[in-house]
């Protein structure tokens, strides 16, 4: 029994860890006799969502505490002296702590105070790795000596502390962490439940409000995200161009974070230069006025998941969920366990394919390089030393090459051609997508075996198992140790995306 459960995270935005924490925790709270949870975070999330949470919850008492220096560090002034005080404030009478995404990195004095004031109180503590830091977010790096962390030892050190329970999202990470922690390592993926489906009313509705965002009734392919980089936006724009040339390419949220507003200013500048059908974070500055993500995907014609990094790739299942078609990047960390759970969808694709002679190919060379440069100059000494060239620099100019690997800049200019040109040259290094050009696109069904490994009640054992683990501790060296390893993985050719390095 744990009647008093504290759920930290930086912000309750929009995304895949508010859509954990709003599916798992009635199925915690009920498996674990919870009666109070408190959710700490550093910014008020949207009333509407905390109610809807709460009316999930009933017989539990929900309370909300916001406390600015929970937020990502680089969005305050300077992290308050008063975060320990806090944290303590917060876990006075906490029987376990549920933190999410320490190894992200965005406030490493507060996933400190986590665990001291944790370890002062002996209670279970799950250090929840949804994503790291090192995974193409360098950049970060220079802002840890601010806050006193001068080397990456201490930075691994407080993301991976020896007497937590470190879980991760899929087995790729789970391997790396279990060599380092042993038992205290969990791999737990993601929850996900069959919701019912919008009404009928509301999914009319959605249509209507597309109608008069869109100005018509042409074909709408959505891609249910924020405006991220990770996303690789640029190729969902050009996959619908390929294949439903007179469709509507969507996003729902707008940039949630600073680093990301170029990205989104480029991509956004020349599909109104250019007169391209898209819409980026259409739901943004709509208010209530807007439809709910459910509701718009439900109205749409085919989901999109193009991204280069996911952890577990919830769009994935979503789309199952809503019966809709989708067209997504089969990503080497999320598949295999997809398929373990028995998922198995019809329109996977690993990279989309592109004919050189499709844009400037020694100017990319150029522009790639001094990127590349550039992103290992801020690197430390020591990862700069391993760090591999993107795919593009390791191959000929003559080659295909995967739209994925490129620039952002050099993404547009191949978006700038007309679609039926562009596909010409590419179709015949795209054989499946071909066949989806011509043929319908399909649904994938929901397996019945997927429930009882990732459904909310099955998400809730594993988290029962993970608060049950001895934390006997392990060898003071393993965090590093585990670090180590996965920034050795991360700077591998397969890992690097220029999208993701460039400022």
């Amino acid at each position: 029994m744990i009647p008093r459960l504290a759920v930290i995270h930086y912000h309750l935005r929009p995304g895949g860890v508010r859509r954990v924490i709003e599916l798992a925790l009635p199925a915690i709270a009920n498996l674990l006799g919870v009666r109070r949870i408190t959710l700490a975070t550093g910014e008020a999330a949207e009333a509407g969502w905390i109610e809807l949470l709460r009316a999930a919850l009933p017989g539990v008492e929900l309370r909300e505490r916001v406390e600015p220096g929970f937020c990502y560090a680089s969005e305050q002034r300077a992290v308050p002296k008063r975060l320990p005080a806090a944290v303590d404030a917060l876990l006075a009478d906490a029987d376990a702590v549920w933190l999410h995404n320490p190894a992200l990195a965005r406030n490493l004095p507060l996933v400190e105070a986590v665990a001291a004031a944790v370890r002062a109180r002996d209670i279970p503590m799950v250090f929840h790795h949804h994503d790291f830091w090192f995974e193409n977010r360098w950049a970060r790096h220079a802002g840890f000596r601010a806050h006193g962390y001068h080397s990456l030892d201490a930075v691994a050190r407080a993301i991976f502390p020896a007497d937590a329970v470190h879980v991760s999202i899929n087995r790729f990470d789970h391997r790396v962490l279990r060599r380092a922690f042993g038992r205290q390592a969990v791999w737990m993926p993601n929850p996900a439940g069959r919701r019912a489906p919008p009404a009928q009313a509301k999914i009319r509705a959605a249509k209507r409000w597309l109608r008069e965002q869109l100005g018509g009734d042409a074909p709408v392919w959505i891609v249910p995200t924020r405006l991220l980089r990770r996303k690789n936006l640029a190729e969902a724009v050009l996959i619908t161009r390929w294949l439903r040339p007179d469709a509507w390419t969507i996003t729902t949220a707008a940039v949630s974070s600073p680093g990301e507003h170029t990205y989104a200013r480029r991509l956004d500048e020349a599909a109104r230069r250019h007169g391209w059908r898209v819409r980026f974070a259409i739901r943004s500055g709509n208010g209530s006025d807007a439809p709910e993500v459910a509701s718009l995907v439900a109205a749409s014609e085919v989901m999109l998941l193009t991204s280069v990094q996911e952890g577990f790739g919830l769009p994935y299942l979503e789309s199952v969920e809503a019966g809709k078609p989708l067209i997504a990047r089969a990503l080497p960390n999320v598949l295999p366990d997809l398929r373990r759970f028995g998922f198995r969808l019809p329109q996977l694709y690993d990279e989309v394919w592109i004919d050189p002679a499709c844009f400037d190919a020694l100017a990319e060379r150029r522009r790639q390089l001094a990127i590349w440069r550039r992103w290992r100059d801020v690197l430390p000494a020591a990862a700069g030393r391993i760090a591999e060239r993107s795919a593009f620099l390791a191959a000929r100019l003559d080659e295909p090459v995967a739209f994925s690997r490129l620039t952002l800049s050099a993404q547009l200019e191949i978006l700038a051609m007309p679609p039926g040109e562009s596909w010409a040259a590419c179709a015949r290094l795209n054989p499946r997508m071909a066949g989806w050009r011509r043929g319908a696109l399909r649904a994938a069904p929901w397996p019945e075996s997927a429930d009882a490994q990732i459904g909310p009640e099955a998400y809730a054992r594993r988290f029962a198992r993970a608060l049950g683990v001895a934390r006997v501790g392990v060898a003071s060296e393993s965090a590093a140790a585990a670090q180590r390893e996965f920034i050795s993985q991360r700077l591998g050719s397969g890992f690097m995306f220029p999208i993701l390095m460039e400022e």
